[in-house]
């Protein structure tokens, strides 16, 4: 989809109205109704987002396709946990050693290989490890990149 010449309204635009205004905005606008949310701050920022993802096209069909799959899955599977995105390949191993011992972790296609158990997070590996709630990426020393590529 093209780009406006115009940047249209921000946050800042509405962040002022009060929740009625911003009602009836988003009915103006978007020819429907708007969320029924009692919040004037959230929905202003519904608001923007929805005019920023009508000026910038929205979102790429195959992304929206994954997030209708993932809806789908969460509805009928309450405890579903989606697979990590990964930025390391399957079949990496990943060192850790911690208050004396080394452990190893493998990433395949459906999570994270640790002690004869599939997990579906690093973060899980890391608090079996431990006993303790940890943040896996960043317990296996991965960067703040690769830790933000597969966090869930």
């Amino acid at each position: 989809m093209a780009h406006s010449s115009s940047p249209g309204p921000d946050f800042e635009s509405f962040a002022a109205l009060d929740l009625e205004t911003l009602q009836q905005s988003w009915r103006q606008r978007f020819k429907n109704e708007p969320p029924a949310l009692r919040s004037a701050p959230l929905l202003a920022r519904a608001l923007a987002y929805r005019f920023q993802a009508q000026r910038n096209g929205g979102l790429k069909p195959g992304v929206r396709r994954k997030l209708e799959a993932m809806a789908i899955q969460f509805a009928s599977e309450p405890r579903y946990a989606p697979a990590p995105l990964q930025s390391l390949n399957p079949g990496s191993v990943l060192i850790r050693d911690w208050q004396g011992k080394r452990y190893g972790v493998t990433v395949s296609d459906t999570g994270f290989l640790f002690d004869g158990r599939t997990y579906a997070s690093l973060s899980a590996v890391a608090t079996t490890i431990t006993g303790v709630k940890r943040n896996g990426p960043l317990f296996f020393g991965l960067n703040e990149k690769e830790a933000e590529a597969i966090r869930p």
